[in-house]
């Protein structure tokens, strides 16, 4: 929306004299784009249990939409993500007991189809707090050819759920 050719008055509606320039305005409204995907979990067939997919605004106008991924086959779809007409750049990232975070950044566009956002995550972190560490491998190392043991408060060491610690 372009401005221009206007008059001003004053409250008794004389002409007060002006030069202006245009005045350019930018209606901003949003569009939404829907977005499908598989995670796949290192060492599983199936994920066997969900995980969660999160796509957060980094320009901090819409927040973070999530959904769960599949526990069958690991898809996912997120319906209605807020984009702003000229694009918005989101953070995506899957997260999944046991399994290492990954995190990407995409621009989406309004008008486009996002299919295959597609992720593996790395297994290993047997006690859950976000990194494979010198604890990971004691805990799964203590138990390897036995039945699954606890590793901290949310963990296992039975990290691909097959009901055996081994090199799977």
């Amino acid at each position: 929306l372009t401005v221009g050719n206007d008059l001003l008055s004053d409250f008794d509606a004389n002409p007060i004299a002006h030069t202006a320039a245009p005045l350019h305005l930018t209606v901003c409204d949003f569009a939404t784009v829907s977005i499908t995907g598989k995670v796949s979990l290192q060492g599983r067939a199936t994920p066997m249990d969900a995980g969660e997919v999160t796509f957060t605004d980094l320009d901090g106008r819409f927040g973070t939409t999530s959904a769960a991924f599949s526990a069958a086959d690991g898809t996912y779809t997120i319906e209605n993500v807020k984009v702003m007409p000229g694009g918005s750049n989101y953070q995506f990232a899957a997260r999944h007991s046991l399994y290492l975070s990954n995190q990407a950044i995409f621009r989406l566009e309004p008008g486009q189809a996002y299919g295959n956002v597609n992720t593996r995550l790395r297994g290993g972190d047997a006690n859950n707090n976000g990194a494979i560490e010198l604890d990971d491998l004691a805990c799964i190392g203590g138990a390897f050819g036995k039945a699954p043991s606890p590793c901290g408060q949310t963990g296992s060491s039975d990290i691909n759920a097959d009901g055996v610690v081994n090199i799977f």
